[in-house]
C-alpha cells in the first residue's frame, strides 16, 4: 500500500493526474501492477490530506481547485502562520533553531545546485519536502498544539510543487532569502519581524499562484480585496 500511495501522491503532486482527473481503482491497479486493494486505501489515505475527493456511488476524482478556493486558503495561511511565527520568535527551542538553520542551509545548497543545472522533478519535489519540513518546524516551535493540524488541512501541496516548478532561478532565490530572514527573527526572538517576514513570504506565494492559474485560464490574476465567490463546475 506504500508503493502505491507514494506513487499515486506523487504523479499527483506533479500534474500527472490533473486537477478533476477521474480516479479508477481498476485503471490504476493495473497501471501500478497491483490488486485494487492497495489502490482503494491509497486513495483514502489522500483523502484525508485533502489531494482526493471520493464521490459516493462514483468513484473518486483528483481534488481541483477554484481561483476563490486558493484565496481563501493563502488568506487563512497568512493569518495563522503569522501568528505561528511569532509565537515561535517567543517560544522556540535551541533545537528548534538548530533545525531551522539546518533547512536554510539545505535550501541555500539546493538553490546552488539548481542555478548551475537548471531545475529537474526531483530537484522541486526536494524543495518541496524541505519547505513542508521548514513550515512544520515553524508551527510546532510556536508552542501551540493545534496550529500544526490546522494548516495542514489548509495547504494546498499539489499548488505549491507546481508553484515552485513554475519558479524562476530569481524567485527560487527570493524564497531562500525569504526562509533566511524568518529563520534570523526566531533566533533573535523577535516576533513583530518573525510575524511580518512569514506574512509577505506567504502573500508571494499567493500572487504567484493566482497569476499562473490567471495565465492558464487567460484572465488577470486578481488583486487586493476579499477573493470574489466563483461558481465551480458543476453547480447552478
Amino acid at each position: 500500500m506504500a508503493d502505491a500511495y507514494e506513487t499515486i501522491r506523487g504523479w499527483i503532486l506533479e500534474g500527472t493526474l490533473a486537477p478533476g482527473e477521474r480516479l479508477r481503482e481498476e485503471q490504476l491497479a493495473e497501471r501500478l501492477g497491483v490488486s485494487r486493494t492497495p489502490v482503494r486505501e491509497a486513495l483514502r489515505r489522500l483523502e484525508t490530506e485533502g489531494l482526493v475527493r471520493l464521490i459516493p456511488n462514483r468513484g473518486a476524482a483528483v481534488t481541483a481547485y477554484s481561483t476563490a478556493d486558493i484565496r481563501h486558503y493563502f488568506d487563512l495561511r497568512v493569518l495563522l502562520e503569522g501568528y505561528a511565527a511569532a509565537q515561535a520568535a517567543l517560544y522556540r527551542t535551541s533545537d528548534d533553531v538548530e533545525t531551522l538553520r539546518a533547512l536554510t542551509h539545505r535550501f541555500e545548497e539546493l538553490y546552488r545546485v539548481i542555478s548551475v543545472q537548471g531545475k529537474s522533478r526531483e530537484h522541486i519535489r526536494t524543495f518541496t519536502d524541505i519547505n513542508q519540513h521548514f513550515h512544520g518546524t515553524v508551527w510546532r516551535a510556536s508552542g501551540n498544539p493545534h496550529l500544526p493540524n490546522l494548516l495542514n488541512r489548509i495547504i494546498v501541496v499539489p499548488l505549491v510543487y507546481r508553484s515552485f516548478d513554475q519558479y524562476s532561478v530569481e524567485q527560487i532565490l527570493a524564497s531562500v532569502d525569504s526562509h533566511r530572514v524568518i529563520t534570523k527573527a526566531v533566533a533573535e526572538r523577535d516576533p513583530l519581524r518573525a510575524e511580518t517576514a512569514m506574512r509577505e513570504h506567504i502573500l508571494k506565494g499567493r500572487d504567484h499562484a493566482l497569476e499562473r492559474i490567471a495565465n492558464i485560464n487567460g484572465k488577470e490574476p486578481p488583486t487586493g480585496g476579499p477573493a470574489p465567490e466563483e461558481k465551480k463546475p458543476g453547480s447552478a
